[in-house]
């Protein structure tokens, strides 16, 4: 798109000199503007007061031998406009003319910009081909169109007085993200942070405790991070005080990379925070999450039970979702009927003939569980807080329920549950364990940070697909003392005391012993039980 154009024989400059609209030493004054700002020539031109609007469509139109049009609201199709998602019209400066024998034509402010070009392609679903017009004019279409958008960017993203742009992005911002989630990949960090300060949109990288800035940019570079995240599935912002989280997969090269986005826009300022997920292709198993052995011997004996209840518990981003297919994958689940019940922003790998449900069901899960005769539930959301409880109802009796709560002390957690009507019978009947987890820092992540001066470095990836972060996980089996415990009433303080006489081992003690032996970095497992 625009289909038969290849390299252009002449410039817009060298065709707006030979048609007398401007002259060489206009040319010359533009080319320095250019270098100061790192726009394009057409715009330093028109920024200059050198050529209208007009003049540079025209020159694009007859560079790549496409229509210039006028574009009138009138004449558009209604419809076939509001298909398309606002915010990436206005920010890749395209308005959709017609749709006819499967292509859609539309006018564009520049058609040199093939990246954009590309995304509004993915957009259509269909081949597209296009025409010039004016910036404005495309504009002043989608305003009486959609309405006028809100006057946004130049009070949320005030530019640095000395702000020289090294590094000119194109519009759609593919190339923006995907070079700072390869560098963050290539240097094993699992989050990036973009945060507008004084001008500059900071490129900060989250190694261990330590948040390093990687990379600094003009704050305008702010709008194409916005316009890479919309293409990626988030909902526009309408300009006031707002918050976006959604999940995405990014094409790197021949890679698939997860993410999970959280936007937080106030009218002056912008932060976003990319979580890089893990892009494995198939479920992991138990024995790959870096359990000790015999933890992991005592789970695979509590799997073999025809039913039971198994939670696993940890904050967000301590990798209780993989913990939990990973269990999943445990049970032959061929045979038998199995769902797993998510929020619609998690979509966990599987194994195979288990059914995935999301949405309004998820609070309808224990209904579902006992109308459809559910063989086993794994509840990947939906627990957080008091709802734990939801656990103990009659709908988990008689299956298998793996459920994840965000609940970080195991005791207090058996404490809550035994409080509910009937809670120490369900309790002491169908818990089987309750896995605690965090995700650590290793010594080797504060030694891989950043400097901060933004430099490329060059560190080994060798070992596991994220060397600079480790799991450790506390497991509290319900053997038969803790059980008889749990019947008479016993306090936290009380399960505790019973739990270690059976060998019970804590998270605290699992993180001391990761630092002794070198394996965890000493702050971030003190932040990790704080």
């Amino acid at each position: 798109m625009p289909p038969g154009v290849g390299g252009p024989h002449k410039t817009i400059a060298a065709l707006l000199v030979e048609s007398g609209a401007i002259t060489l030493e206009q040319v010359d004054v533009a080319l320095a503007r250019q270098r100061e700002t790192g726009r394009r020539i057409g715009e330093s031109l028109v920024e200059l007061g050198f050529v209208s609007e007009e003049d540079i469509g025209w020159a694009l139109a007859r560079q790549f031998g496409i229509p210039f049009v006028d574009i009138r609201p009138e004449t558009l199709d209604l419809e076939l406009v509001r298909s398309f998602p606002e915010g990436a019209l206005r920010r890749l400066q395209v308005v959709p003319l017609f749709r006819a024998e499967g292509r859609v034509t539309a006018a564009v402010a520049d058609p040199t910009d093939h990246d954009s070009m590309q995304e509004f392609e993915r957009l259509c679903e269909s081949p597209a081909s296009c025409v010039a017009a004016t910036p404005t004019a495309i504009g002043l279409a989608l305003d009486d169109i959609l309405g006028r958008a809100p006057d946004t960017g130049s009070q949320r993203f005030e530019p640095a007085t000395e702000a020289t742009l090294n590094v000119l992005w194109e519009r759609t911002g593919q190339s923006f993200l995907n070079f700072h989630l390869t560098q963050a990949r290539r240097l094993g960090v699992v989050e990036l942070h973009f945060v507008c300060a004084d001008g500059w949109l900071h490129v900060k990288h989250r190694a261990a405790s330590r948040l390093c800035t990687a990379a600094s940019e003009p704050a305008a570079v702010a709008d194409v991070l916005l316009t890479r995240f919309e293409a990626l599935g988030m909902k526009p912002l309408a300009g006031g005080d707002e918050h976006r989280e959604f999940s995405a997969t990014c094409p790197i090269g021949y890679l698939q990379q997860n993410v999970r986005v959280s936007v937080l826009a106030t009218r002056r300022s912008l932060s976003a925070t990319v979580r890089l997920l893990s892009d494995a292709i198939e479920p992991r198993r138990i024995e790959t999450l870096g359990l000790e052995p015999l933890d992991l011997a005592q789970l695979r004996e509590v799997l073999l039970q025809p039913s039971g209840l198994l939670l696993v518990s940890g904050p967000m981003g301590s990798g209780c979702g993989t913990t939990l297919t990973a269990l999943l994958a445990e049970f032959p689940t061929e045979d038998g009927h199995w769902v797993v019940f998510t929020r619609p922003d998690r979509r966990p790998l599987v194994p195979r003939a288990v059914e995935l449900v999301s949405g309004a069901s998820l609070a309808r899960w224990r209904r579902a569980a006992m109308v459809h005769a559910l063989d086993g539930v794994a509840l990947d959301g939906g627990l957080e807080g008091h709802r734990v409880r939801a656990v103990i109802d009659s709908a988990t009796q008689g299956r298998w329920v793996l459920g994840r709560t965000d609940w970080e002390d195991s005791f207090a957690l058996l404490e809550w549950l035994m409080q509910a009507p009937g809670g120490r019978v369900a309790v002491a009947r169908r818990l089987r364990a309750v896995i605690q987890q965090r995700l650590v820092a290793t010594p080797h992540a504060n030694a891989a940070a950043p400097s901060g001066d933004g430099k490329d470095r060059a560190y080994s990836l060798d070992g596991p697909a994220n060397p600079f972060h480790s799991p450790v996980f506390e497991v509290l089996h319900m053997t038969d003392a803790l059980r008889q415990g749990v019947l008479a009433g016993a306090s936290a303080t009380e399960l505790r005391a019973i739990a270690d006489a059976d060998g019970f081992r804590s998270l605290s003690e699992h993180l001391r012993s990761g630092v002794r032996r070198g394996r965890l970095d000493p702050r971030d497992a003190e932040r990790a039980v704080a």
